[in-house]
C-alpha cells in the first residue's frame, strides 16, 4: 500500500503485534460457515440475530454485546473467509462502522489488521481521498454505522476507486418505508444493485431468493410504521 494508508497500516501493524500476546488466533475455515449465513441478507427478526450471536460464540470470536452489530458483522466476515484467495491470506482491510460494531474486534482475531477510517463526504472529489486507489481488499460499512440511502452512490463509488480487482465491499442499511430516514424499501434494493453493477461490483449472494420475499413480508408488518423494520447487509465483489 502507498501513501496514507501505509502510513496507517504500518501503525496498525504495530498495535497488532503488542496485543498478539494477549489474544488468541482464530482460525475459521470455509467449512466452519452454515449456508444461512449469507453475505447479502436481511435481518429482520430477533431469532436471526440470536442465531448468528450463537455462532459468533461457537467460533470463538471475541465478545460482543450487540446482537444486531453482530449479525452485521459476521456476514462480512464471513464474506472475508469465503472469498479470500487461500486461507489464512492477509487482507488489506478498510472499516467505516465505527467502535460499536464489532467487526474490526473479529478481524484482527482472525490475523487481519484492519484500518478503522472515517469515510469522505459523499461529495468528496475521489481523487482527494486520503487512500489510494486500487490499495485495499476490504472496505465495510456495517451496522450501527449504516449506510443511509442517500449516501450509498457515494459508497459504491469509493469501493469502486479503493478496492483492487476481487475486493469485497459489504455494507449494511436500513430497511423501511418511505417515511423512515436514510432506509430502503423492496424496490430500492434492486436498483442499488444495478447501480453498484454498473460500476464493476458485483452483487455476492441471491437477492432473488427467499431475500426478496423476506424483504416485502417483513414491509407489510412495518406498514404504518415510521421506524425501521430490518436490516440489509449487502456484499459486492469488484471485477
Amino acid at each position: 500500500m502507498r501513501g496514507a494508508v501505509r502510513d496507517l497500516t504500518s501503525r496498525a501493524k504495530e498495535a497488532a503485534a503488542t496485543l498478539a500476546g494477549r489474544r488468541s488466533h482464530v482460525d475459521i475455515r470455509r467449512s466452519d460457515l452454515p449456508g444461512w449465513l449469507r453475505p447479502s441478507d436481511l435481518l429482520s427478526t430477533d431469532e436471526e440475530a440470536a442465531d448468528a450471536a450463537d455462532l459468533a460464540r461457537e467460533l470463538r470470536l471475541p465478545r460482543h454485546t450487540d446482537p444486531i452489530a453482530g449479525w452485521a458483522a459476521l456476514g462480512a466476515l464471513a464474506a472475508v473467509v469465503r472469498l479470500r484467495a487461500r486461507p489464512g491470506q492477509h487482507l488489506d482491510v478498510v472499516d467505516c462502522s465505527g467502535p460499536s460494531s464489532p467487526f474490526v474486534a473479529w478481524s484482527r482475531a482472525t490475523g487481519h489488521e484492519p484500518l478503522e477510517w472515517e469515510p469522505p463526504d459523499p461529495g468528496a472529489a475521489l481523487d482527494d481521498v486520503d487512500v489510494d486507489a486500487g490499495s485495499c481488499d476490504v472496505l465495510t460499512m456495517l451496522h450501527p454505522t449504516d449506510c443511509d440511502a442517500g449516501d450509498v452512490d457515494g459508497l459504491l463509488a469509493l469501493a469502486a476507486w479503493i478496492l483492487r480487482r476481487g475486493g469485497i465491499l459489504s455494507f449494511t442499511v436500513a430497511a423501511g418505508g418511505a417515511d423512515v430516514p436514510g432506509a430502503v424499501a423492496p424496490g430500492d434494493v434492486r436498483s442499488i444493485v444495478a447501480r453498484a453493477d454498473s460500476r464493476g461490483l458485483v452483487l455476492v449472494g441471491d437477492i432473488d431468493s427467499d431475500v426478496t420475499e423476506r424483504l416485502r413480508g417483513a414491509s407489510l408488518r412495518g406498514a404504518g410504521l415510521d421506524a425501521a423494520y430490518g436490516v440489509v447487509r449487502l456484499t459486492f465483489r469488484r471485477r
